[in-house]
């Protein structure tokens, strides 16, 4: 993803200057989390930097992390209208500045205690979203998260420093009534009997796999394996010639993490570029870079030496007809296999919700979670937002969702 510009106040009042204020303002519509951009540009242009900073945060209380993460090109700044004129005003950036000049401040007065406790499962975008909207109105939450970092943001994004401490200060306004508690993964509804309610936002904890011979070689791993250990130590990254398999943009992250580390990275796409769901910010990047793409192409086998991978067989795929998802469906030609040298093979070919989580609950063909529009699962009391449900989405969209879901459990409890 691009960098965000770090403005000075001159800077941030001159491109304040250049919005619009559109009545019917189409980035607002664009936004997840319905920040309502020119009410907080217009506090920018009379150097109201305070309130600036609350409107923003009233949206969003991670607003500045999700300002730093957020997709702008296909969200608010490819929406806006001033890009019709000449070049669309610089959301993130006013975004970073303004969070970033103006601490997140602590509530002086909480509601009165309601007494229902509620549960939140997962320290994700989602979870966190819901846990913050209930604990604004009333209620008390406890987060359970497996792995000792919460957030659910990946570092590549933004330095995990930063996403420590921008997390940090944000949940420092809510101690009083949220606790994080790090714990061995929950399985099953049992173990949360003693709340009024439960907020499920696993996300997506297993990689797809590709289901070909060869996939259990030295070499092979999955990005979430790869971006995992790469993200403790970069060094550990010591294979020449990358094979990055998918279209997505985690894909799209493992192949930058590749070729920071020096790898001549191959990324192995089975449609066409137009049809890749990454960004297009995060292909240019990579393409920059010196990334190798080839389209209409799929692993058919990994070859090995040694239980090492060497190589990958492709087969070359042709478009055929149109799926369930809208797309022309890749079918293998009659061409033989391509041999592409390979010492490192990433698989991106998307995740899933490990299956063994809260098998109480139905999903949809065995995968994601069943839900209703306010979140409720098929289990009374029992909320689902996020990747779980939906599959893999925006940082912005998750939070946005488990903030509107807390309001609905919020809604629950008070009628129970």
């Amino acid at each position: 993803m691009s960098s965000v510009p770090v403005y000075t106040k001159t800077q941030a009042l001159a491109e304040a200057w250049r919005c619009l204020q559109c009545f019917d303002a189409p980035c607002i519509a664009a936004c997840p989390a319905n920040v309502h951009v020119p009410r907080f540009i217009r506090m920018i242009r009379s150097a109201n930097w305070a309130s600036a900073a609350e409107g923003l945060r009233s949206a969003n209380a991670f607003v500045s992390l999700c300002g730093a993460v957020c997709p702008e090109d296909v969200l608010c700044r490819y929406k806006c209208s001033r890009g019709r004129l000449d070049n669309p005003i610089d959301i993130r950036a006013l975004h970073r500045f303004v969070t970033s000049s103006v601490p997140p401040k602590i509530f002086p007065e909480w509601p009165r205690a309601l007494g229902p406790q509620v549960a939140v499962v997962g320290a994700g975008p989602a979870g966190l979203g819901c846990a913050l909207a209930l604990t604004r109105l009333g209620f008390d939450v406890t987060v359970f998260e497996k792995e000792s970092r919460i957030g659910g943001i990946p570092s590549m994004e933004i330095p995990r420093a930063r996403v420590e401490q921008t997390l940090q200060d944000d949940l420092r306004a809510f101690a009083e009534r949220l606790k994080i508690v790090t714990s061995k993964p929950i399985y099953h509804l049992a173990d949360l009997q003693k709340f009024d309610a439960v907020f499920v936002a696993v996300g997506l904890g297993k990689t797809a796999r590709l289901g070909i011979e060869g996939e259990e070689m030295t070499g092979v791993e999955s990005a979430s394996s790869f971006l995992r250990r790469t993200r403790e130590n970069p060094s550990n990254l010591t294979d020449k010639r990358v094979v990055v398999v998918g279209g997505g943009n985690t894909a799209m992250e493992a192949a930058l993490v590749a070729l920071e580390a020096g790898g001549e990275v191959t990324v192995v796409y089975r449609r066409r570029q137009i049809d890749m769901p990454a960004w297009p910010e995060e292909v240019r990047e990579i393409t920059v870079g010196g990334t190798v793409f080839r389209f209409l192409e799929v692993p058919v086998r990994i070859v090995g030496e040694a239980g090492h991978v060497i190589a990958v067989d492709l087969q070359r795929q042709e478009l055929g007809p149109v799926d369930e998802s809208g797309r022309l469906t890749p079918v293998p030609t009659n061409d033989s296999p391509i041999r592409l040298p390979a010492d490192h093979v990433i698989i991106a070919v998307g995740a899933i919700v490990e299956t063994a989580l809260f098998a109480e609950l139905v999903r949809e063909r065995g995968d994601h979670f069943v839900v209703n529009e306010k979140g409720e699962s098929s289990v009374l009391g029992v909320f689902i937002g996020g990747d779980a449900v939906h599959g893999e989405g925006t940082i912005v969209a998750a939070f946005a969702e488990g903030r509107r879901i807390g309001e609905h459990i919020a809604e629950f409890l008070r009628k129970t």
